[in-house]
């Protein structure tokens, strides 16, 4: 029989003041989501905190990543061609 272990966690942590300070201000242009559970986080606490993103480029690793921010919309979402360092590198290098 097979047992548990775990080998991954991901601790999710509140936003630096100064971050939200910018987010709040309009003056974050792009936001990475490099996973659906952290894009999750970011639009939960988008909405929570009322920031503004009709500035904001989403560039998501995959689509699954990008369907996860369900809310507020970005003023523009750009998805990596190939899931992985090279496809999100060239994705940020693109905008």
């Amino acid at each position: 029989p097979a047992r548990g272990l775990e080998i991954y966690r991901q601790v999710s942590l509140p936003m630096p003041a100064p971050a939200a300070a910018l987010l709040a201000e309009g003056r974050i242009p792009v936001v990475a989501a490099f996973s659906p559970r952290s894009a999750l986080r970011f639009a939960r606490a988008a909405r929570d905190a009322g920031w503004p993103l009709g500035g904001v480029t989403l560039v998501s690793l995959s689509a699954a990543a990008d369907a996860a921010h369900d809310a507020p919309e970005p003023g523009r979402r750009v998805l990596a061609a190939h899931p992985g360092r090279e496809g999100m590198i060239a994705a940020l290098a693109g905008i």
